[in-house]
């Protein structure tokens, strides 16, 4: 599974970095200041809308989402 252009673009958006170096799959999207704890929860909104899923409370955890390639494979786990 790949993530769709508008979680991309957020993702993007918010990264520390020149608008033309886009994140690649395995950075650390906390490290790049991709997200951070309020961040998160509006990615997980998003994520939720867009794929038409629920997300709980308990998975809301910085593993999952460390990394573009986390956040696909959590997906994909989720859609089975």
């Amino acid at each position: 599974m790949t993530l769709s252009k508008g979680i991309l673009d957020f993702l993007n958006n918010n990264a520390n970095r020149p608008s033309d170096l886009p994140l690649n799959k395995d950075d650390n999207l906390f490290n790049e200041g991709a997200l951070h704890s309020f961040l998160l929860i509006e990615l997980v909104n998003k994520l939720e809308e867009e794929y038409d899923i629920k997300i709980s409370d308990e998975d809301v955890d910085e593993a999952n989402f460390q990394t573009i390639s986390t956040i696909e494979s959590y997906l994909e786990s989720r859609m089975v």
